[in-house]
């Protein structure tokens, strides 16, 4: 309930998602003294900030499985093509080895299909994919957001039973810390870099709202060399 008295009176609500997420406001007026000047219209705005359901800076023990990883917000981490991941000094996460495909996702819970995940992606030498998955139903099934070393571009990409399609992609020289963000809205799938949008939304097939996961490919199984990265968060 919001009872402004008289103007100008701004209140202004945040929320995330979930249940904790305002669906409704009532405002209320003092009456008004006899005789007093009308207030005019009165208008009250509610702001919705999205909460996270899932955050970590990859915090643990430098060459550990990912798996060993307790988010800051989140559940379980999992493996989902048995090829691991590795902690690196200073809040990083990297591939485990090269010529394989490296998929972990968190067992945190969406609270719908419509959510966003971005990531940190630092460049210490041009070799290899990185980048955060969404809708992740199994390997076979997941939306991705990577740079490709290979090509030069950031690449907004769909796989269904096995199959990879490119949505879109953006031409880009990867130029120290970069975050890059998947955003699932309904039928679409965008993508933005440093919070501009640089893949506009374009359709996709995969409606479920699956889990949130780090991807890398045919990376250097080195600390110093190819892309690693930092500072997950989805909300």
């Amino acid at each position: 309930m919001f009872t402004p008295v008289g103007p100008p009176n701004n209140y202004a609500i945040t929320s995330g998602n979930g249940t904790d997420c305002v669906t409704s406001a009532v405002v209320a007026y003092d009456a008004s003294p006899t005789n007093a000047e009308g207030l005019g219209p009165q208008s009250i705005t509610l702001i919705r900030t999205p909460l996270p359901f899932l955050q970590s800076n990859f915090a643990g023990t430098p060459g550990a499985n990912l798996t060993t990883n307790v988010p800051t917000i989140g559940g379980a981490w999992t493996d989902i093509n048995t090829n691991p991941m590795l902690l690196v000094t200073g809040g990083f996460v990297r591939a485990g080895g090269s010529g394989f495909e490296f998929l972990v996702s968190n067992a945190a819970a969406p609270p719908s299909a419509d959510y966003s995940a971005k990531i940190t992606l630092t460049e210490l030498s041009a070799v290899g994919h990185a980048g955060v998955a969404s809708r992740v139903i199994d390997a076979s099934n997941f939306l991705r957001v990577e740079y490709n070393e290979t090509s030069g571009a950031y690449e907004l990409i769909q796989r269904i039973t096995g199959g990879d399609t490119i949505l879109g992609s953006f031409t880009h020289t990867i130029s120290g810390a970069e975050v890059i963000e998947i955003i699932t809205a309904g039928s679409n799938v965008s993508a933005k870099l440093n919070g501009t949008q640089i893949i506009a939304p374009v359709a996709t097939a995969l409606a479920a709202a699956g889990v949130v996961a780090v991807w890398a490919k045919n990376s250097l199984a080195n600390d110093s060399t190819g892309l690693h990265m930092s500072s997950l968060e989805a909300t």
